[in-house]
């Protein structure tokens, strides 16, 4: 009899031990998952928030610069850009394959690459006008 209550309690325990490693393991998985979810949300917005601003203030400084120019007329400034003016995209680049949303993601890519072109043309602007500058 005692030998029985022995098994029996063993059994439960087992048992016992085997539903809450089933359990708590569902719970570990469930809180990855949300995690994963945050972290690619805020991957996300945070590299939307720099493009955003990235192009916010280039429109906003050059803009005003360009209205009124002719094709022959260049700025009568230049621009030394030389560092990486989309930090937090450069470092998060290999967590954008984190969002599931495919459109959304290309999105992300394309406008960096926009920003960064965009960037790019400033530079040969730059350029053009000091040759143009130095030789007038």
């Amino acid at each position: 009899m005692i030998a029985l209550k022995i098994i029996a309690q063993i059994a439960i325990a087992l048992i016992s031990g085997l539903v809450g490693a089933v359990i708590g393991s569902k719970s570990a998985y469930k809180l990855k998952q949300d995690e994963l979810k945050l972290y690619e949300k805020a991957t996300a917005l945070s590299i939307i928030e720099e493009l955003k601003v990235l192009r916010d203030e280039y429109q906003e400084e050059f803009d005003k610069q360009y209205n009124g120019l002719n094709e022959q007329q260049y700025l009568n400034v230049t621009y030394t850009i030389s560092q990486d003016y989309s930090t937090i995209y450069t470092q998060n680049a290999g967590e954008i394959r984190l969002i599931k949303n495919t459109d959304f993601r290309n999105q992300i890519i394309k406008a960096n690459l926009l920003i960064k072109k965009y960037i790019e043309d400033l530079k040969i602007y730059s350029k053009l006008y000091e040759e143009h500058y130095k030789n007038n």
